[in-house]
């Protein structure tokens, strides 16, 4: 099998196929996808993998615009033009999960409610794994759908700075 790790599209640079800096439409999003999966110069590597071996894919951060925290509000990244819910919420995130999932061979599944701060509640699902007998299983993780934004180092000279750190943490 072949796991991709995510960066399967750059949404978020110009392209050939969409000169424009940020995929933002649904059809911007399979635009990119379909440009990433077509044939370059006689040749489709890509496609002779995914007839050939099981594929394992799941996003990481250019699938929807680059560093991206999806639990994070989305009135604190300017990119997604939301201002209420989470960007794991937002029109721009929900686009580029809908394309991502019709080119990549993944069931549609959400999460019920699952409570605590409702980052997860209703979201599309990528964690998955599988097992193979008793001796083998994959993880698939989802690193980004969920994530919060970074936390400012501290600054361990300043302990009002350490303070601040450890209550951020």
């Amino acid at each position: 099998f072949f796991v991709a790790l995510g960066d399967t599209i750059y949404a978020d640079f110009a392209s050939p196929a969409l000169p424009q800096p940020q995929a933002k439409s649904l059809t911007d999003f399979r635009t990119k996808h379909s440009e990433v999966y077509a044939s370059h110069y006689g040749l489709n590597l890509l496609a002779e993998l995914r007839a050939s071996t099981a594929i394992f894919a799941t996003i990481d951060d250019h699938e929807v615009t680059n560093d991206f925290a999806g639990g994070a509000q989305a009135k604190v990244d300017a990119r997604f033009a939301s201002s209420t819910g989470r960007i794991n919420q937002t029109l721009l995130y929900k686009n580029a999960m809908q394309a991502f999932q019709e080119f990549n061979p993944l069931r549609q599944e959400f999460y019920d409610t699952v409570g605590g701060d409702g980052r997860m509640d209703g979201a599309r699902k990528l964690y998955r794994y599988r097992t193979f007998g008793r001796d083998a299983a994959l993880y698939i993780l989802d690193a980004r759908s969920f994530r919060d934004l970074p936390v400012r180092r501290a600054d361990r000279n300043d302990p009002s700075d350490v303070a601040r750190f450890r209550a951020d943490t």
